[in-house]
């Protein structure tokens, strides 16, 4: 019976896991391209204050 309960914890511990890892990989990977939107806004901006200037 013991052997059972620890059997299913674990497993239990396991996906736990497994689910926390993708969910927090991809909140990263949301919160890494949208620092490379803003960026890419940036650069666009810049671009047209240059082509203005001109």
């Amino acid at each position: 019976m013991a052997q059972e309960m620890f059997l299913i914890i674990f497993i239990l511990l396991m996906f736990v896991g497994i689910v926390g890892g993708v969910i927090l990989i991809f909140f990263w990977m949301k919160s890494s391209y949208r620092k490379k939107d803003l960026k890419i806004k940036e650069l666009q901006k810049e671009i047209e204050e240059l082509k203005g200037k001109k």
